[in-house]
Formats: structure tokens, C-alpha cells, sequence
């Protein structure tokens, strides 16, 4: 079922975790199947036309079509968290459903209540709350709460630990800080991210570095503005 899903055969995926769960009601991974199959329909859905299928929430009033299929995907996972509760396969639900929140219907606020649930709710498993404490910060810079995406930044500075995580939330911070007009702060973040070349976030602290240093030549001012409309466009 797995294999199926990851090479897209989402008919035989649905139909392999169906049945591993109508036919092996003790099997001790019935939880990842039922995750499996609400994933699946995820993937089939977003598989096909994505702009066509979810152009409607670019609009005041999203088409019954495309709300019944997004409401489906919610259930599916719903359904996962209430029959495993608090264990890691619902903390992963929950992570898909801020997820889809946050990227499919747009639901900031949605987004933010689901992340703060999974950071509070799921502490022993910190590989999840990672991801959604650097979410969260994504979420509350959006919804143009500069504040609160530097607190949750900080918080996954601090307890990420190094790796991926890490690194992304000391560019959040950089990025921040660009936003704010705090651009020496700025540069002293990006330089320590670039250092190592070979990370992801390294290309983007390059770029961001770059541009700060070569539009603060002639003082701030016109830089400052510029970041200021670069965060309402973020956002």
C-alpha cells in the first residue's frame, strides 16, 4: 500500500490500506493504514488540476465541489485522531490538517489554532511539534503578527537542537529582523547560515544576505520602506 501511494497508484493504495483495515481489525499497524488511506485521498485530490480544483478559494465563495472534497480530506484525518488519540500517527493527522489549513484553503486562523493544539497536546513527540513550531511562526508572519513568529522562531532555536529545524527557524529570524529594519541583526543571522554551504537554507540566506548589503550602501531609509511593503506582500 505504501508502494502504491509513494508511485501514485492511488486506487490500489486506497484499496491495499481498505483492506488491511476492514480484514486485520488487531493488526498492530491498523493506525498508519487508516493514516495511509486519509493521505491517499489527499494525494488523489491534489493530484489532479490543483489550481482549477482550489481556484475557488482564491474567491469570496469557494464552490461546493471543492469544499466537499477539502471537508472530506479533513474528516479522514479527524477520524485517525479520534481513534488513536494522542499518539504520534494522530500528532502526524493533526500536523496534515494545519497543513492543509495553512496551504490548500487558506484558513490562517484555522491554522494557527490546529498548530498551537499539536504543540501543546503532542510533546513526546518532539520531531512533529518541530515542524509545527516552525509552522506556526510561517502562520503568525502571514497574519502579520511579527511578534509572535519571533517567539515561536526562538522557541525552535532554542530547542531544535541543529539540523534542518534549526536552521530554519535562525532564517525566520533573519528574516524577521529584515522585516523590522534591523538590518545589521539581519546580516550577523545570515552570515552564520552561510557558512555551511551545503544546507538548504543556505541559498536563501545567500540571496537575502546579498540583497541587504548591496541596498544599504547608501543608508536605510529606502531599504526600510521597501521591507515594510515586502512584509505586506508576505503576508
Amino acid at each position: 500500500a505504501e508502494h502504491a501511494l509513494k508511485e501514485k497508484f492511488y486506487v490500489a493504495a486506497a484499496k491495499a490500506f481498505q483492506e488491511v483495515i476492514s480484514s486485520y481489525p488487531k493488526f498492530e499497524l491498523r493506525p498508519q493504514a487508516h493514516f495511509g488511506l486519509a493521505r491517499t485521498l489527499e494525494d488523489s485530490v491534489f493530484a489532479r488540476d490543483t489550481i482549477t480544483t482550489f481556484s475557488a478559494y482564491l474567491t469570496a465563495r469557494p464552490t461546493s465541489a471543492a469544499m466537499h472534497e477539502y471537508e472530506n480530506i479533513i474528516a479522514a484525518y479527524e477520524n485517525v485522531i479520534r481513534q488513536y488519540p494522542s499518539t504520534q500517527i494522530a500528532a502526524h493527522s493533526l500536523l496534515r490538517i494545519a497543513i492543509l489549513q495553512q496551504e490548500r484553503s487558506l484558513d490562517l486562523s484555522g491554522a494557527q489554532s490546529t498548530l498551537q493544539k499539536l504543540n501543546i497536546d503532542y510533546t513526546a513527540y518532539p520531531a512533529i511539534t518541530m515542524e509545527g513550531t516552525l509552522r506556526l511562526g510561517d502562520v503568525l508572519l502571514a497574519r502579520g503578527d511579527l511578534s509572535g513568529a519571533e517567539k515561536e522562531s526562538l522557541l525552535l532555536n532554542q530547542n531544535a537542537g541543529g539540523g534542518d529545524h534549526k536552521d530554519r527557524g535562525a532564517y525566520r529570524l533573519a528574516e524577521i529582523d529584515y522585516f523590522k529594519g534591523n538590518f545589521k541583526e539581519a546580516l550577523k543571522k545570515l552570515r552564520s547560515l552561510t557558512l555551511n554551504v551545503i544546507t538548504d537554507i543556505a541559498n536563501d540566506a545567500i540571496k537575502l544576505q546579498v540583497f541587504i548589503s548591496d541596498n544599504t550602501t547608501s543608508g536605510d531609509v529606502e531599504l526600510k520602506q521597501f521591507a515594510e511593503a515586502d512584509f505586506i506582500v508576505f503576508g
